[in-house]
């Protein structure tokens, strides 16, 4: 096992959001070794988020953090239906990157205000032991939504202009 103390300081790499080119410092993750002083606490929860808001988003809202491991340091939660709970868990690099999105706590994304928590990495794992299983996500897509559904109908009515009866069951 590499001497952690040896490793080099964390590189800025460019992160790109929407087309935008903008400067993170990316830390080493877990897998890279972590400086003795890292206990992995430095996690913040964004609450409040657009249900469409993605993880380019959230790096844009928490500009100048640096993200341990980059945009995949940034965890969008989702319900058990596989929609946005308009939460994300963010892991940041240092205490500092605390700190400056702390600072973020209370500003506007869009029409929301969103809330910035610091949480630690227990609370974090339990967040992530919550979601469900990429395997049920799946099903639920493949099965399609009701509002996808109730578009797709009201596509084949407009074009054929049918009237066609539509009874819910509960499945």
């Amino acid at each position: 096992m590499a001497d952690v103390t040896s490793l080099p300081p964390p590189a800025v790499v460019p992160v790109g959001v929407g087309g935008q080119q903008t400067s993170s410092t990316v830390a080493p993750g877990p897998s890279q070794g972590k400086s003795p002083t890292h206990d992995g606490n430095y996690i913040v929860r964004a609450r409040g988020l657009p249900y469409d808001a993605s993880r380019d988003d959230v790096i844009r809202f928490l500009s100048g953090c640096n993200l341990l491991r980059g945009a995949e340091g940034v965890h969008i939660l989702v319900g058990v239906d596989g929609r946005s709970k308009g939460e994300a868990l963010v892991e940041l690099a240092a205490e500092e990157d605390v700190e400056k999105a702390m600072r973020h706590h209370t500003e506007t994304m869009g029409h929301r205000y969103i809330e910035i928590l610091q949480i630690n990495r227990l609370e974090m794992e339990w967040e992530m032991n919550q979601q469900p299983p990429v395997s049920h996500l799946e099903k639920k897509r493949k099965r399609g939504s009701t509002s996808q559904i109730s578009a797709t109908l009201k596509t084949l009515i407009t074009h054929t202009h049918t009237k066609i009866h539509v009874t819910h069951h509960k499945g």
